[in-house]
């Protein structure tokens, strides 16, 4: 189910173009599928252990800091079983 919703958000025009990244935000993903973040986050843990899904944190500038961002979520377009 999670996994799913992540496709959701790549565009046609990315498809053919190996691993593709999307940055829904917790927040939404929580919402729009009806589950808690503890929830979401076991889920997103099994995608990322069977290498389904590799997730970069990124990095903001806030205040003259450089503070923990968005997550991106890359979905690999091969998987080694």
């Amino acid at each position: 189910m999670v996994y799913l919703y992540l496709c959701s958000y790549v565009g046609i025009d990315e498809v053919g173009n190996g691993d593709i990244s999307v940055s829904p935000s917790r927040r939404h993903m929580q919402r729009d599928l009806g589950i808690c973040a503890n929830t979401l986050s076991k889920y997103l843990r099994e995608l990322k252990d069977h290498g389904l899904i590799e997730v970069e944190q990124t990095r903001v500038l806030s205040g003259g800091k450089r503070v923990y961002g968005y997550n991106k979520y890359i979905l690999r377009s091969h998987v080694n079983l």
